[in-house]
């Protein structure tokens, strides 16, 4: 794991993989016992490197290929997604920031 955790509201959430890394995903755990909160895990074709950001009941968290996604904090559902993507010209490592209602990347 090289994403640096971020906690909100008695939840941890975390994501896997390296730069070079395929196939990952992001976590939802309870703080207090480590038990998921999200089964399955979010699962991403590229790695999640950013931590994530909660927001209004959402989490957005970057997938460097697979772009920008958005899902509900609760549940793991997914909500949309940016999409990245070599003959986009977009990858994004960095952790997103959200502000007046827009997320920044």
């Amino acid at each position: 794991v090289y994403c640096t955790p971020t906690i909100a509201n008695g939840k941890v959430y975390c994501g896997e993989g390296l730069h070079e890394n395929k196939g990952c995903r992001l976590f939802c755990v309870n703080a207090k016992d480590a038990t998921d909160v999200w089964n399955p895990p979010f699962k991403t074709g590229s790695h999640t490197e950013g931590a994530p950001v909660i927001a209004n009941g959402k989490v957005y968290f970057t997938g460097g290929e697979d772009g920008l996604y958005c899902a509900d904090a609760n549940t793991g559902a997914k909500l949309w997604q940016f999409p990245g993507g070599k003959e986009k010209g977009i990858h994004i490592d960095g952790a997103p920031a959200v502000a007046d209602g827009r997320v920044f990347v």
